[in-house]
């Protein structure tokens, strides 16, 4: 079956596919990194199932087999099939949050790549080719984050502005994480594999484990730190267990532990680990509270959670106060076994289990049968370590389901005999129609997401350029991708610049509809109401706004500014303090509003502080107008002639200003 060539074809397939799931970005898209990752990956997994399906046809029992670890794999799609129709958001269930994408279909896809790896890398030989490959993709990364680094990227990117390079992952977390689990995978390769394997091999293996782990120190991301120490523990354990070694390679293994151990306290990462400095960081501060808001949801719904990527469903309503000195907020939680409670419960979380306790325990087998697949354990291992307090993104997850699946593959029992598909042309036909199946899939439901995030990029350049293309290519995300709400929200704001705040609402309220549990929505469709001058509108979408996301200071603002336009003045000034409470920076309107209303309260202590606070910050002709005139009503009018005079010099035609000095001439 090695020979034919649609297994060769399978796996080249699998191998650029995580070539691309880590290499691929898409600057001229507005989700450049995980969106084309997404992309490549679901387009690639059907292909690869259509030739799976090709090669059942041609070989029958061959191909198939039985392994422990598909009940893992199984328990996990089932647990995420379950919990999909019983999400809070099942749409985002099933295709999971933007910029993430992590429902039920990335699931699947994962399972399919665990199942291909199985069926397609079980000798010695084709676990070599992978693990060359899984390895060696790691040169261009490196050398991209090397070109950041000195600052030659030819792209620039919003993460990047940070001295942490982000490569090709784009997150620097993502890309401590990545280099932490294939450094550590790497040195594995070259301290362990036996000798049989061509000594080129190993010496390159250990070569990009070291840079990798160079990388890691000289970026300083506390979760490579996890994955390090968690491989090079089941480096250890597999040192003891596999026969050929003997006492000075086990005290060899020890020894580098201790190396890795020593260079981590002359590294920069050193700094960040200080106990005196963890307890205020604001990395550690942001990570408590989504755990404990992950935690809150995953009470409130056990058995099946909130549905798969629905944590950015439940997060705004629960995220805490000291959340808003982040300014954003969350759709991860940050920890592989909370993302597995909010997704499907209690099944998530036993099904992953299940699956960990399998693949590990065949992996210890293999380790004392001296395999080259026990080496799998590492990078598994490693990933689990670093996903205890990061993201769970498929330009990382690639690494436990192909782990899995070479454990797998490694321990294949023979299935039993299955009904075969007779004559070569039955089984030319099986192919032709699921490949030509899988390839309408790929251009009718992939393609055109990534085409959408395209769009999306351009519109929001144009709309901000005041150029007509705006609309054009809002309208093209919509026709691409009508399922996203980002895709009606873009198109809603360029509707709205172009000057058509009618169909800009029918576009937000799509949005809206969609997504009723995302404040921008609700913000996008307060702005509209407003000019379309019905303000009640405009109060009831900002309120949905601030009910959406409690902490969200711009929709408090919108609220402040609403309810001091209706002349409740005392919701007003509430609205205003919160708003410049929960906005990391609060714009100069909130200042002016809230004073406002404070003024029309009578309280004239409390709005001279937050004019001069106002004025500190932006020194503004009205802020410093309003102030001002506080300082009139307060009998303090030196201040505020000093004030207006001063305006004057550098505005002698502000007509305020000028009607505030006949104000103290009269005085």
């Amino acid at each position: 079956m090695t020979g034919d060539p649609v297994f060769a074809i399978a796996q080249v397939l699998v191998l650029a596919k995580i070539m691309l799931i880590v290499l691929l970005l898409d600057p001229r898209s507005a989700d450049t990194f995980t969106l084309p990752k997404s992309v490549a990956a679901h387009a690639s997994s059907l292909v690869i199932a259509a030739l799976l399906v090709w090669l059942v046809a041609r070989h029958g029992r061959a191909v198939l087999f039985w392994s422990p670890l598909h009940l893992g794999v199984g328990a996990v799609v089932a647990a995420f099939a379950v919990a999909t129709p019983f999400a809070a958001d099942p749409l985002l269930a099933l295709f999971g949050v933007y910029r993430r994408y992590m429902g039920l279909t990335q699931t699947l896809d994962n399972a399919l790549l665990y199942l291909a790896v199985a069926t397609l890398f079980r000798d010695p030989r084709s676990l070599r080719l992978l693990a060359t490959v899984g390895i060696g993709v790691a040169v261009p990364v490196l050398g991209y984050a090397f070109l950041q680094r000195i600052g030659l990227d030819p792209l620039r990117f919003a993460q990047a502005e940070t001295r942490i390079p982000i490569s090709t992952m784009g997150n620097p977390d993502l890309a401590g994480a990545y280099v932490s689990v294939v450094g550590v995978s790497a040195l594995a390769v070259a301290a362990l594999a036996n000798g049989r394997t061509l000594s080129w091999w190993r010496i390159a293996a250990g070569l990009i484990g070291l840079g990798c782990v160079a990388a890691l120190y000289v970026t300083a991301i506390r979760a490579g730190l996890l994955a390090i120490g968690a491989g090079w523990l089941a480096v250890i354990v597999l040192t003891l267990l596999i026969p050929r070694f003997g006492r000075p390679h086990r005290i060899g293994s020890l020894a580098f532990a201790g190396v890795l151990a020593v260079t981590m306290v002359v590294s920069p990462i050193a700094a960040r680990l200080d106990p005196a400095r963890l307890a205020s960081d604001p990395g550690i501060v942001d990570r408590l509270d989504i755990w404990q808001a992950a935690g809150s949801a995953f009470l409130e719904r056990p058995i099946l959670g909130f549905g798969p990527d629905n944590f950015a469903v439940t997060y705004p309503s629960r995220r805490s106060e000291s959340s808003t000195k982040t300014g954003e907020l969350q759709n991860s939680t940050h920890n592989i076994w909370l993302y597995m409670a909010t997704s499907a419960g209690i099944a998530g979380i036993c099904s992953l289990l299940l699956l960990v306790l399998l693949a590990v325990g065949r992996a210890l087998r293999l380790a004392r049968q001296d395999h080259l697949a026990a080496l799998a354990l590492v990078p598994l291992v490693a990933y689990l370590g670093q996903a205890l307090v990061n993201v769970t993104e498929i330009v990382v997850d690639w690494m436990l389901w192909t782990s899995a699946g070479a454990i797998a593959g490694a321990t294949v029992v023979s299935a039993p005999t299955l009904r075969r598909i007779e004559g070569p042309r039955a089984a030319r036909l099986v192919g032709v129609v699921a490949l030509t199946g899988a390839l309408v899939l790929a251009f009718v439901g992939v393609f055109p997401r990534l085409a959408a995030g395209e769009a999306v990029l351009a519109s929001e350049a144009y709309s901000v350029a005041g150029r007509p293309e705006a609309f054009l290519y809002g309208r093209d995300a919509v026709s691409a991708d009508p399922r996203r709400p980002e895709s009606w929200s873009t198109y809603g704001a360029a509707l709205h610049r172009a000057g058509q705040p009618v169909a800009a609402l029918s576009a937000f309220q799509i949005a809206a509809r969609a997504q009723p549990w995302h404040p921008t929505s609700w913000k996008n469709l307060a702005v509209v109401w407003s000019t379309l001058g019905n303000r009640d509108a405009a109060f009831a979408a900002a309120e949905r706004a601030m009910q959406a996301d409690p902490y969200d200071g711009e929709a408090r603002e919108m609220v402040a500014t609403a309810a001091y336009e209706r002349g409740d003045y005392r919701r007003a000034a509430a609205e205003g303090e919160r708003a410049l409470a929960y906005r990391p920076s609060p714009e100069a309107s909130t200042f002016f509003t809230t004073t406002s209303a404070y003024v029309q309260l009578k309280d004239l202590d409390r709005a001279e502080a937050l004019a001069r606070e106002g004025v500190a910050r932006f020194g503004l002709p009205h802020l410093r107008l309003q102030l001002a005139a506080i300082l009139i009503d307060k009998g303090n009018t030196a201040e505020a002639r000093s004030i207006v005079e001063d305006l004057l010099r550098g505005q002698p035609d502000n007509t305020d200003a000028r009607r505030l000095k006949q104000v103290l001439d009269k005085l």
